[in-house]
């Protein structure tokens, strides 16, 4: 059986990026903040974003501050464990970790009217 887990345009503007070099190669992390509204409130939520070889050598290329970028790509689950100290005893948790990983992107440029 089929099934499809793609995430189609989350859109943003992103804080930073970190290039990371892996023994499979190059990869790019990024935080990706998307915007809506919730009872009349506005709500921000951040995700983790990671492009891999080419594409993310490309996107920290191109990328500047204050420019959107626009991604389509996968939801990929894991976790990982770490120790927290419990009163006199240390206790291993599963933090689960949610990212996205990217296929396509497109940067939208501000002009230069906005930046001056």
């Amino acid at each position: 059986m089929y099934s499809l887990d793609n995430t189609t345009r989350l859109g943003g503007y992103p804080s930073k990026l970190e290039q990371v070099e892996t023994k499979s190669g190059p990869l790019t992390k990024l935080r990706l903040p998307t915007n809506r509204k919730v009872g009349g409130e506005q709500r921000t939520e951040w995700h983790d974003c990671v492009a891999f070889g080419k594409t993310g050598e490309l996107i920290a290329r191109l990328w500047r501050p204050k420019t959107r970028i626009d991604l389509e790509g996968r939801i990929e689950y894991g976790h990982y464990m770490k120790t927290v100290e419990a009163g006199d005893e240390s206790v291993e948790v599963r933090i689960p970790t949610v990212q996205i990983i990217v296929n396509s992107f497109n940067f939208t440029f501000p002009s230069t009217e906005e930046t001056s």
